[in-house]
Formats: structure tokens, C-alpha cells, sequence
């Protein structure tokens, strides 16, 4: 048997015993319908739920971000980890099936577990689902030096029957309800009246079809029949008219028979209000609207949209963060947690209908007076288009479709200005490079820039408002000081300076002018390895 099928395999044994095994010793949850409720028996009546919200987290992408200096962050595609939870944590299972297979453990029983093994260098190479009914969690007996009862976790070994004792170290356990800061419980367990009056009515249902279309009847004969008359006549009877397959057939009575019904009928019973209650209440129980489970009774096309948006903020949300959460705090050391951070994307969840999302998309784009912060290339993104050249333009607010005269007036004015301020700028910045000046001077210096650069660029803004243009000068002004900022902060050596300054009296002024007259270029989207 491999190493997964030892972890993954489930054997009944009196610590994680199967129906049969409690059957045999008298145990188990028996539920007030009579039922017994296990995560094993109650599959059949949550699986849908489960299936929905465990498919819809393993469908999700999930990606290792790095955080940038400047605050951005990127793709960190670089990182070991970063294939292992987006393609393959274990050499037998893809990415959506660990998490579809560990989200189910989750639902059903409160707890997912996973080894996690690492090479002797101390980096994660592998993720090894565990069934949770071979996981034991404990609390060490004494307190540590920080006051701390560590958790260890004991595994059952499928193969030889031993006990292996892990440290937290080594395990990814991802909990469910807790009150007790260990373990997780089963929602199967809290809801076992729900699911067991769910299980009575499916067995009551089956055995009424088994017994025919009519819960009961008499079939009544003028002679006087003995025991083995009556026996063959209701053999006959059953033969014929008992189960689903024979529902609805015609009966011929012979020699006078009669028949007379006794009872009700299912739907008179109540049997299927009753089963569709047990139906919403496991859709309660679960967070998933009834529609999302086949029940479409109450649903319309506006408030199925509705419940699929509050099925992602109410449902998936609290289940995606668990998720973020225990993956960054057991899979990166404490160090990396500063710069590093597991995400799924939930975007595609709420797209909402086509006419919605297209408003949406135009007011990220941007509008007059309004500046963007979305782009083409990120639009066509979101719905699976590929990227188009010139694509990555933010606009800025100021109208790109102004007539040709208005930019015709305001480009030579708006290049005189920003000729004037870089110039100085970039005068000011060598002085203060070659005396290694510190941040704080170069803030000082900045806040006296911003000043010069508003005095500059008013009249660039009296001609935009003289031509009914629009023109922030405040907004271009903090821009272009953050661009020189990030620059500036990017500086390697001296000779990199005099580049950069260099280029600020030349061909920055021109880009600059070019930016703000029409939709402005922003960095494309960067990866760990395009840095």
C-alpha cells in the first residue's frame, strides 16, 4: 500500500469505526426519527451541499503573492510553494483535488488534515492528505516557556497499526466551528436531527414505493379464502402492482373482488413538504441556496442572482478566508509572512449578469473628471480575452477626445511648465545625490517642489478651464512627484542618477505631456520573474 493510500485509506477500527461497528456494539448518535446520524450516513443527504461549496473553493485559483517595496503585489512564481498549492501538492493529486478531497473532510467532519514533508533542507515539497477519522489531537500534559500547551497530533498508521506522533510543525489542519481552539466540529454532528428526520422520510418514502403507488389497501372477495389463498392472492397482488416500476398499471379484479384504499395518499401524507423542509434546512445548514440544490420552487431570475452574490459573500467568503489564513500561518516561517501571503480569487464569482458587469467595467475605466483604475488589458482578462497592445492605459480624468485646437493650445503650455519643473528638479536631485542626502531632506525638498510645480501648471490650468478642458493640477503635480519618488528610491549607483536626471530634462517631459493629454500608461502587470 503507498504512502497515500495509508494516510488516505479509512479502515473501521473502534477509534474511527464504520456503521457496522457501531451497530454491533450498540452505540452511536440515534437521532429522535430513530435514525443514526454519522458523517458515513449522512452523506447521501449533504453530499450536494458539500459538493457545491467544495467544488466551488477547489475551482478557485489560488496564488503565493509577494509584496512589493512600493506596496504592489505580484505573482511570487518564483517560490517552491507557489506550484505546490496552484498545480500539484501531491504527486497523486492535482490542486482541485486536494482541495475539493480537504474541504469535503471539512464539511462533514469539522476538520481536514495534511501532512505536510519537507526535504532536508527544511522546504515543503509534498502535502499529504490524512483522513480525519485516523487523526487524534491533544494538548501536551506541561506548559512550555511561553505558558503554551503545544498541540500534537497522533495518526494511525493503515499499514502496521502504529500510532505516528506529529507536531504542528508537520500538519495542516484546517478547522471548522471550534470552541475549544483544537478541534473543529462536525456540522453533521450539530445537525444530526435535521439530517436524521431527512433520512427517515427518504426510508418511509422508499418503503411506501416498494409496497406500491398507494401506501395501503383491502382487497376484498366474496368466497371465504384460506390461509394459502390469502397468501397467493397477496403474492399475486404484489407481483403485479408493488413497486415504483409498476405504478399506475391496471388492475383487473376477478371472481367479485373489490378493492378498497386505506390510508392516505404520499402527497396528502405530507411526505414530500416533508422532504423538501429537510432539503432547505440541510441548504441552511450548509450556507447554499436552495436552487444551488436542484430546489427552484421560490427562485426567479432576479433573486438567483441575488442569492448567488450573497452565496459568495456569506458562504465562500468565511470558507476562503479559513483557508488564506491556515495556509500562510502553517506553510510560511514567520519571516516570510511579512513579505509573502496566500489569496484566492473570488472575482469570477461575482461577475453578476452581463449588462451589470459591462457598467461596472465602464465606470473602472474612468470618465471625465473621473480618473480610471482599471484598464483594457484588465478587463479582457476578467472575461478570459487576451491582452491587446496599448491595452495597460489608466486614464487620467482629463478628457482624451478633446478637440484638436484644445490640445493644440495646451500642449506647448503644459510643455513650458513641465520643462521648467524637471529641469529644477533634476538640478536639485544631483546636488542631493552626491551628498547622499537622507529621507528626510528629500521629503523636505519635495514638499517645497510641490509648491513650485502648482505654481508652474496654474497657467496650463486657466487655459484648460478657458477652453472648457478639464486639467487637476494638484493631481498631476502629486503623480509626477511619486514617479520621481519611486525612481529616485530605485537609484543604484551614481552613474544610474546621472541617467535618470539626464533623462527627466529630455525625454521625460515630452512622455509627460503626451500622458496627460490622453489616457496615461501605467506598468504593465508584473510577475516575480519580469522584476
Amino acid at each position: 500500500m503507498s504512502l497515500l493510500s495509508r494516510l488516505i485509506h479509512h479502515r473501521s477500527s473502534l477509534a474511527s469505526p464504520e456503521p457496522w461497528l457501531i451497530d454491533f456494539f450498540g452505540g452511536g448518535g440515534v437521532t429522535k426519527s430513530g435514525e443514526r446520524v454519522t458523517p458515513v450516513t449522512a452523506l447521501e443527504w449533504v453530499f450536494d451541499a458539500v459538493q457545491v461549496r467544495s467544488q466551488t473553493l477547489a475551482a478557485l485559483p489560488l496564488k503565493l503573492f509577494r509584496v512589493k517595496a512600493n506596496g504592489d503585489k505580484v505573482p511570487a512564481v518564483g517560490h517552491p510553494l507557489y506550484g505546490l498549492l496552484h498545480d500539484q501538492p501531491h504527486p497523486d493529486l492535482t490542486s482541485y483535488e486536494a482541495r475539493n478531497m480537504l474541504n469535503a473532510h471539512l464539511d462533514l467532519r469539522g476538520n481536514a488534515y495534511a501532512q505536510i514533508v519537507r526535504n532536508r533542507g527544511g522546504r515543503i515539497i509534498r502535502l499529504v492528505p490524512i483522513h480525519p477519522d485516523r487523526v487524534q489531537v491533544k494538548r501536551v500534559a506541561n506548559y512550555n516557556s511561553e505558558g503554551l500547551r503545544p498541540i500534537y497530533y497522533e495518526v494511525t498508521n493503515e499499514a502496521f497499526g502504529g500510532v505516528a506522533r506529529l507536531t504542528d510543525f508537520d500538519i495542516l489542519h484546517l478547522r471548522g466551528y471550534t470552541t475549544d481552539g483544537v478541534c473543529g466540529i462536525s456540522p453533521v454532528r450539530i445537525k444530526a436531527e435535521t439530517i436524521g428526520a431527512a433520512i427517515a422520510a427518504n426510508t418511509h418514502a422508499s418503503a411506501l414505493f416498494a409496497n406500491g403507488a398507494r401506501p395501503a389497501g383491502v382487497l376484498e372477495h366474496p368466497a371465504k379464502l384460506g390461509d394459502p389463498g390469502m397468501e397467493n392472492l397477496r403474492k399475486s397482488w404484489q407481483a403485479t402492482h408493488g413497486g415504483a416500476q409498476n405504478s399506475g398499471k391496471i388492475a383487473i379484479l376477478e371472481e367479485g373482488m373489490k378493492f378498497h384504499e386505506v390510508g392516505l395518499s404520499n402527497e396528502d401524507a405530507q411526505l414530500l413538504e416533508s422532504r423538501k423542509y429537510s432539503r432547505t434546512e440541510i441548504a441552511a445548514m450548509y450556507r447554499v441556496p436552495p436552487h444551488m440544490l436542484g430546489d427552484l420552487e421560490r427562485a426567479t431570475f432576479s433573486n438567483i442572482e441575488q442569492q448567488s452574490i450573497e452565496f459568495v459573500v456569506h458562504c465562500m467568503l468565511p470558507i476562503v478566508k479559513n483557508w488564506e489564513q491556515r495556509l500562510n500561518v502553517s506553510l510560511l516561517s514567520e519571516d516570510e509572512r511579512t513579505e509573502y501571503f496566500f489569496a484566492f480569487n473570488l472575482a469570477g464569482l461575482l461577475r453578476g449578469d452581463m449588462k451589470s458587469r459591462y457598467e461596472a467595467y465602464r465606470v473602472g475605466l474612468g470618465r471625465a473628471g473621473e480618473p480610471g483604475w482599471l484598464t483594457q488589458n484588465d478587463i479582457r482578462e476578467s472575461e478570459d480575452m487576451n491582452r491587446i497592445p496599448g491595452g495597460d492605459k489608466v486614464f487620467s480624468g482629463i478628457e482624451s477626445s478633446a478637440p484638436k485646437t484644445t490640445r493644440a493650445v495646451i500642449s506647448p503650455i503644459l510643455s513650458y511648465a513641465l520643462g521648467r519643473a524637471l529641469r529644477k528638479e533634476a538640478k536639485a536631485l544631483r546636488t542631493l545625490w552626491k551628498k547622499k542626502a537622507e529621507g528626510d531632506e528629500l521629503t523636505r525638498f519635495y514638499t517645497d517642489h510641490r509648491r513650485y510645480l502648482l505654481e508652474v501648471l496654474d497657467p496650463v490650468a486657466q487655459a484648460a478651464r478657458a477652453l472648457d478642458a478639464k486639467f487637476d493640477a494638484e493631481q498631476v503635480a502629486d503623480e509626477m512627484i511619486a514617479h520621481s519618488r519611486g525612481e529616485v528610491d530605485a537609484l543604484a549607483d551614481e552613474a544610474a542618477a546621472e541617467r535618470t536626471f539626464a533623462r527627466w530634462e529630455t525625454v521625460r517631459i515630452s512622455e509627460t505631456v503626451e500622458r496627460y493629454l490622453q489616457p496615461s500608461s501605467q506598468p504593465d502587470h508584473e510577475t516575480e520573474e519580469s522584476e
